[in-house]
C-alpha cells in the first residue's frame, strides 16, 4: 500500500509536467511573436500586441483556450485578418 506521501506525489507530478509544457509552448509563441507578450492564466492564453490597424498606435489582448488557438490568432493577425475571440 502507497504512503500518503506517495500518493500526493503521484498527484503533483502531472502538474509540474503540464507547467514545463506550458512554459515551452509560452516561449515557442514569444520566439515567434515578439512583439506580443504572451502568459497563460488558468488555463486561457493570452496575446498583448500591437493592433493591426495602420498608425492606430493602440494594443490589443487576443485570448483562447488553448496555445495552439492563440497560435492561430496571432497568425492571422500577422497575415492582416481580423480574426478574434
Amino acid at each position: 500500500m502507497a504512503t500518503v506521501e506517495e500518493t500526493l506525489a503521484d498527484v503533483e507530478r502531472p502538474a509540474a509536467r503540464d507547467d514545463i509544457d506550458e512554459q515551452m509552448a509560452e516561449a515557442s509563441l514569444q520566439a515567434a511573436y515578439p512583439a506580443w507578450t504572451i502568459w497563460c492564466l488558468h488555463g486561457i492564453w493570452y496575446a498583448t500586441g500591437p493592433c493591426h490597424l495602420i498608425a492606430c498606435g493602440c494594443r490589443r489582448t487576443l485570448h483562447a483556450p488553448r496555445g495552439e488557438g492563440l497560435r492561430d490568432l496571432l497568425a492571422a493577425q500577422r497575415s492582416g485578418g481580423e480574426e478574434t475571440t
